[in-house]
């Protein structure tokens, strides 16, 4: 199978945010943010009502509450534009350039605009399916972008990747319903 593709701005952004959404790490980072702050409100809004401001301390519950409420939309914000600088000063000599991927009985023939390489199936650590793309991650830590939203036989592609997936036995994950929250 001989897949030809050109990866955008967006491509390489869903996959950062894909791979900041599905750490254990990166989430457990996020929701202590967000508890740890408002909880921190919250108590010191207890605190002043202890020592008679209850001005104050309706003023630090609200605090809490909002803080709770909009910081998540903050953080998407945040790391979105974090992510896009990212893809700014790495990616962009290969943003808009077309690339190819073949799979062959010896493994993944990847062709960009920085060179080609042969990745034998061993090299494979996972392949990760959402809606709109498929990452292939390899053990040295970089993936591979599929997208999905360019190519006319996504069903073909993805019955492939689960079949190598099961022969090689490569974890292979489906959220087709993902998106960044």
């Amino acid at each position: 199978m001989h897949l030809q593709y050109t990866l955008d701005e967006n491509d390489f952004l869903d996959f950062q945010l894909y791979t900041a959404d599905t750490a254990p790490a990166a989430q457990r980072k996020r929701r202590m943010i967000q508890y740890a702050f408002a909880g921190m409100y919250v108590i010191l809004g207890g605190l002043m009502l202890v020592v008679s401001k209850p001005g104050l301390a309706v003023f630090l519950f609200a605090l809490g509450i909002l803080w709770w409420m909009f910081y998540p939309k903050y953080e998407r914000k945040r790391y979105q534009n974090h992510f896009r600088l990212h893809i700014h000063e790495h990616y962009q000599d290969r943003i808009g350039r077309p690339s190819s991927m073949k799979f062959t009985d010896k493994g993944i023939v990847s062709q960009n605009s920085g060179g080609e390489g042969i990745l034998p199936y061993t090299e494979l650590e996972a392949i990760q399916e959402t809606g709109r793309h498929i990452f292939l991650r390899l053990k040295s830590g970089v993936a591979l972008i599929i997208p999905k939203h360019q190519m006319e036989n996504a069903a073909e592609i993805t019955s492939t990747l689960q079949q190598l997936a099961q022969e090689h036995h490569i974890p292979y994950t489906t959220q087709l319903n993902w998106t960044w929250k």
